[in-house]
């Protein structure tokens, strides 16, 4: 079920959704190669008291359930 996934989530190209390059199984470990992206999280901005005004929160959404 990995593999399968995997090769649905490579051929995903959008801003919002990291890049994978590569995947497989090695040794009997399934892996995954995806984009190295700097920066915060959502989770780390709300941890640091960081709130969003309701129509960048909006948007935020938007482009995630564009991604997917």
């Amino acid at each position: 079920m990995f593999l399968d996934e995997a090769k649905v989530i490579a051929r995903i190209n959008h801003p919002a959704v990291a890049h994978v390059y590569d995947f497989g199984e090695e040794d009997g470990a399934l892996f995954l190669v995806m984009e190295l992206l700097s920066g915060l999280s959502l989770s780390d901005l709300e941890g640091r008291g960081v709130s969003f005004p309701p129509g960048i929160a909006v948007q935020i959404i938007a482009e995630t359930c564009r991604g997917l």
